[in-house]
């Protein structure tokens, strides 16, 4: 039923709704990126407790948080408007819940090492922000490789239309995006941490 039918106290519930979620992930922002020094240790503890500490599972968690959104966008690019239509608005609130607890891991004040950054949760912070980084790291690997293949990339032949390269090239990056997946997971499971 759209907006547009509802009548009443349904339209009034819908709305209290939609601004109570507005109001939930402007808090949510806020907190991550202006208060993050104040929260980090709570939320790093407490995704510790429910990994039951084991850095594998921490690892594959941050993992999981930082390349989160470039899995849906894969999703998104391969299902296209079927999940667009389901999907809707929620796409973009994601994504701003992700940027915004990336805040957690990014914003150190200058001169804190990691260890000062997680303080008391250290053990638990640094497998997750590993994994984190890896998932965030793979998707500046893809924008890199894609740059260097269109600019140096080999002329078609002359007799291929326009859609038929554009449909080789996004084939190979869709296939090239999820080997880099499953390589930038790989090193954030098993690779030895700096």
């Amino acid at each position: 039923m759209s907006s547009e039918q509802r009548t009443g106290p349904a339209r009034r519930k819908a709305t209290i709704g939609g601004s109570l979620a507005a109001a939930s992930l402007f808090l949510i922002v806020v907190v991550c990126v202006f208060y993050n020094e104040y929260v980090i240790e709570d939320v790093v503890g407490t995704i510790g407790r429910l990994a039951r500490h084991d850095e594998l599972a921490l690892r594959l968690l941050g993992w999981c948080w930082g390349a989160g959104p470039w899995i849906g966008l894969t999703l998104l690019i391969t299902f296209g408007q079927h999940l667009r239509q389901r999907a809707g608005g929620y796409i973009g609130v994601g994504l701003l819940i992700w940027a915004a607890t990336g805040f957690l891991h990014l914003s150190r004040r200058r001169g804190d090492s990691l260890r000062e950054h997680y303080r008391s949760v250290w053990a638990d912070g640094m497998p997750l922000g590993y994994g984190w980084t890896q998932g965030v790291a793979v998707l500046f690997v893809f924008l890199l490789l894609v740059a260097v293949v269109a600019k140096l990339r080999p002329k078609f032949g002359r007799d291929e239309t326009v859609k038929a390269k554009v449909i080789v090239f996004s084939r190979g990056a869709m296939v090239t995006w999820v080997i880099l997946l499953a390589v930038s997971l790989a090193v954030a499971l098993f690779a030895p941490r700096p």
